[in-house]
């Protein structure tokens, strides 16, 4: 017996199943595919117009033509809705159309009358062809950026689709329920690195922003002095889109004359089959400057798992054959046979987030830093000197144990364990004698500064909060003007000068660091340049040479400088977007971290010496000894003594802050970045390119590049090793 038809009825719940399901699919997918890519295509448009000159990058493309061409179409839409509601996109095409034939007709009236097209097609008239002619540049530059966001959104898609088509009805609300908080936290991660973005330039990653989570509480005070209408909307705007574009959708579903569902779902796998195929075709040619873009912000949390690719291996095998870069655990000073009988004091100076060419020791033109030129001039400048890491503690570890510095996760965990297994240099010289002292105009209460500084057992520690304060300003949030370390710090000195006893003091200045603020006592001025930020970090360093101006000045009238070694030097650099980001945490480019050092040692040195080679914070402690007449002997320093030669070919390292995130070599005239196959790895002539800004690994033997990435990953393998406890079961696979 033939069962009775279906009818329209009884296919109506069916219908209707089917229509709410693919109003989900749509509801969850839409809104994060228009927030993802809008946020990645406003990001590359706004470096590009940064990286090109507007009037042949995009100044083309917001001529007078686009807005005539906008307002005909909106105006023409208008007119069609309500005269020809039922034809109105008609009405837009005609309008097009009529534009088309009038820029057709103005070239053959050209053609005729002898008018050279090239003189032509530079007038206005041809702005459509102008504007051709920049997509046809942007458009693979787009293809290349949005790769990883297709790649991600098409697997977004297909996991939404799946889940929804194989949920059964009665747990169809829950799992609606879950999507839409899934939809809320990636469209508030997206939020925030945006938020992120807006204010350094710097695309998120999971390290970062796990950094962020576990320094939490010393970093919320500092990010409410950030907060202002471009953070908030940064941070606001993409959940807003996110959710106004899921409430349309659902609004769309919802209306009566929608009839049947459609087909979308059918077609939904051959849809989403043309943006995966797409993701994995790689567009040529590839413009490194646009690299930081690539990666999704998504799939950029990755990171977060703790797992080692196939090279990431292999160095760790590799770096455990060879001997450890440095140990102090067993180190003993001794006299050597020259040593003079009344030991140099020595005094470390170490200037917050000064970059070289932002000195007047390095560019005389600017005129920031005139007292320090001028004490250049009476002893020695170093040329080339470097940061290892752009961060503070780093710096102190690099300046004051003589050691390449660890990335953050494992000298975190070694400065807070209280070890006191590698001797720095104020318990070194403690066994020959000196008073030691630690001053800083800055709170020791970031991440590990604390433990780290009472770890190098200074006989005296004094910072911001420790410090007399009266009279003196907190400028930033990090601590108190500079100012407020003279005269505790030439007291100090005066009591060691008055006892006769020999003596190390370092000395930390606090101005300078972001966001640039200088006490209002201090009479700011313009340098000349376009960009607020900078000049108010030069203001920063002109502030900061008037201090130390001071501080030198009371050691001569103590009597006490010509009897002492001065280094100084920074402690990293800063950048404030030469390749896009700004700040200089997470990146290795020489403007955060090539600094300026300084070093004067009356009858040692001659007044206009260059200490040439390739230098670096590591440096400092074998300088020191040799200049006291020391060695260390049981001990294995990375870094060579300033008052000798380096080879031509000596390497440098660099990392950036977070861990896995990017480092750099420095061998003679070449650089080699390495972003842990996030974006490709960069090379960089610095003889030829010293601003990093011609890439040119693309035209080197890919075994160079690979060799120089092992190179990379097993010098931090071996750097890491002494942070690592003594007891540490360090498993080699």
């Amino acid at each position: 017996m033939n069962s009775p038809p279906t009818t329209k009825l009884d296919r109506a719940p069916q219908l209707e199943q089917t229509r709410e399901r693919e109003c989900l699919v749509v509801q969850t997918t839409v809104p994060l595919v228009a927030v993802v890519i809008g946020i990645k295509l406003g990001k590359l448009l706004s470096a590009y117009a940064d990286l090109n000159d507007p009037r042949t990058a995009l100044g083309s493309l917001y001529s007078p033509w686009l807005v005539r061409i906008t307002v005909a179409a909106v105006g023409a839409l208008v007119v069609g809705k309500i005269v020809f509601s039922g034809r109105k996109w008609l009405v837009v095409t005609f309008s097009f159309i009529v534009l088309f034939l009038a820029v057709l007709i103005k070239l053959v009236q050209a053609m005729l009358t002898g008018e050279p097209l090239a003189a032509y097609y530079r007038r206005a008239d041809f702005w459509l062809v102008q504007a051709a002619m920049q997509l046809r540049l942007i458009l693979p530059l787009v293809a290349i950026v949005i790769r990883r966001d297709i790649m991600f959104l098409a697997c977004f898609a297909i996991f939404v689709y799946v889940a929804v088509r194989l949920t059964p009805a009665a747990y169809q609300r829950i799992l609606r329920n879950l999507l839409t908080i899934l939809n809320i936290v990636l469209l508030l991660i997206s939020g925030l690195e945006l938020a992120h973005y807006s204010k350094t330039g710097v695309t998120g990653t999971g390290r970062l922003l796990r950094f962020f989570v576990t320094n939490a509480a010393n970093l919320v005070p500092l990010l409410r002095t950030q907060i202002d209408l471009i953070s908030i909307s940064a941070l606001v705007i993409p959940l807003s889109v996110g959710l106004l574009i899921a409430f349309l959708v659902r609004r769309w579903y919802a209306r009566p004359e929608r009839g049947s569902a459609p087909r979308l779902t059918r077609a939904f796998a051959v849809v989403l089959a043309l943006p995966v195929a797409a993701a994995f075709i790689n567009p040529l040619p590839r413009d490194a400057r646009y690299d930081r873009f690539v990666d999704n912000t998504y799939l950029g949390l990755r990171d977060l798992i703790p797992w080692h690719k196939a090279s990431e291996l292999e160095a760790m095998k590799l770096a455990s054959r060879l001997p450890v870069l440095s140990d102090t655990s067993n180190a003993v000073l001794r006299a050597r046979a020259d040593a003079v009988a009344s030991p140099r004091n020595v005094i470390i100076i170490m200037l917050e987030s000064a970059r070289a060419d932002s000195t007047s020791v390095y560019d005389p033109t600017l005129g920031t830093t005139p007292f320090l030129a001028d004490f250049a001039s009476r002893g020695a400048v170093v040329p080339e000197m470097y940061a290892i890491i752009p961060r503070t503690s780093a710096a102190w570890v690099a300046v004051l144990h003589g050691m390449w510095p660890s990335p953050d996760d494992e000298i975190t965990r070694w400065a807070r364990r209280g070890q006191l297994r590698l001797k720095s240099l104020p318990a070194l010289l403690a066994t020959r004698g000196y008073a030691s002292a630690f001053f800083t105009s800055a709170h020791l209460t970031f991440g590990y500064d604390a433990p780290l500084i009472k770890n190098m057992q200074f006989d005296s520690v004094n910072y911001a909060d420790t410090l007399p304060r009266q009279g003196f300003e907190q400028p930033t949030y990090w601590g108190f003007e500079d100012r407020i370390m003279v005269e505790p710090s030439l007291d100090w000195v005066k009591k060691q000068s008055d006892k006769q006893t020999p003596f190390l003091l370092v000395m930390m200045t606090n101005i300078g660091h972001y966001d640039y603020k200088y006490p209002s006592t201090w009479p700011g001025r313009s340098f000349g340049t376009i960009d607020p930020s900078y000049n108010r970090y030069l203001n920063c360093l002109a502030y900061v040479d008037s201090v130390i101006k001071d501080f030198v000045t009371g050691l001569e009238k103590l009597g006490v400088l010509r009897s002492s070694i001065v280094i100084i030097l920074g402690d990293h650099g800063e950048s404030f977007g030469e390749h896009g980001p700004r700040g200089r945490s997470l990146l290795v480019y020489d403007e955060t971290v090539k600094i300026p050092g300084i070093v004067y040692a009356d009858g040692l040195i001659p007044p206009g010496t260059s200490i040439s080679g390739l230098r670096q914070e590591i440096d400092v402690v074998p300088t020191v000894l040799d200049a006291l007449g020391l060695t260390a002997e049981n001990a294995t320093l990375p870094g060579t003594s300033m008052f000798k030669p380096v080879s031509a070919d000596r390497a440098l390292y660099f990392f950036a802050t977070l861990d896995s995130y990017s480092m750099a070599v420095r061998r003679g005239g070449m650089k080699f970045v390495y972003n842990f196959e996030r974006t490709p790895t960069e090379a960089y002539a610095i003889d030829k390119d010293p601003a990093e800004q011609h890439d040119i690994a693309a035209t080197l033997p890919r075994r160079t590049i690979e060799e120089a990435e092992m190179e990379m990953l097993v010098w931090r393998e071996r750097a890491s090793r002494p942070f690592l406890a003594p007891d540490s079961d360090i498993k080699v696979p």
